[in-house]
């Protein structure tokens, strides 16, 4: 569910003290966090992705870098 990850298990107890405060249970059990999961549904829970695409676009940028380099090393060389 929150596979360790502490946004996602912040979100999931936070539910679930919600939905515990709301039916005045004092004591959250298995139940009540499966609820809880449910409650937030599972776009919440899954990968986005996001930090893949963050990768993609810091390695974009690191190769254009260096093709620039490589460019502007080449263009002084044939100035020389």
């Amino acid at each position: 569910m929150s596979r360790g990850i502490p946004r996602r298990i912040n979100a999931i107890c936070d539910r679930a003290l919600l939905i515990a405060y709301g039916k005045d249970i004092r004591t959250i059990d298995r139940r009540l966090i499966r609820a809880a999961i449910r409650d937030i549904g599972p776009g919440y829970l899954q990968e986005t992705g996001i930090r893949r695409r963050a990768v993609r676009i810091i390695l974009a940028a690191v190769i254009a870098a260096a093709l620039l380099l490589a460019a502007g090393y080449a263009f002084v060389k044939v100035l020389d």
